[in-house]
């Protein structure tokens, strides 16, 4: 996901990556310029049952997404942007499950 001096939607977002169902999943934060405010949110969720990796370069109008899937290590990719919350419990699952079966859908 991409964050940007987002805290307030960065929050929300990562309290509804903690009620998945589905804990089997990291998350990749791509992060262009943000201040200590969102590293700062990022390490506390970092201490919780979330595997996160925080990608922090300098904004510079690049595009952000790109390196972050150059800085990625996964076979498969669920790329989300803010602020999509994660309220529903099975979204992991969900989207794991539609990506292995080569559907594409739109949230």
């Amino acid at each position: 996901m991409s964050a940007y001096n987002n805290v307030r939607d960065l929050e929300l977002v990562l309290d509804g990556y903690l009620n998945q169902l589905d804990n089997d999943f990291s998350l990749c934060i791509a992060d262009d310029g943000s201040t200590h405010e969102v590293a700062d949110l990022i390490q506390k969720y970092s201490q919780t049952n979330l595997t996160i990796r925080h990608i922090w370069h300098e904004d510079k109008d690049s595009d952000v997404l790109q390196f972050l899937i150059k800085q990625s290590n996964q076979a498969l990719l669920i790329i989300l942007f803010l602020p999509i919350v994660t309220v529903f419990p099975h979204l992991i699952s969900l989207l794991i499950t539609v990506n292995l079966h080569q559907l594409s859908i739109t949230l």
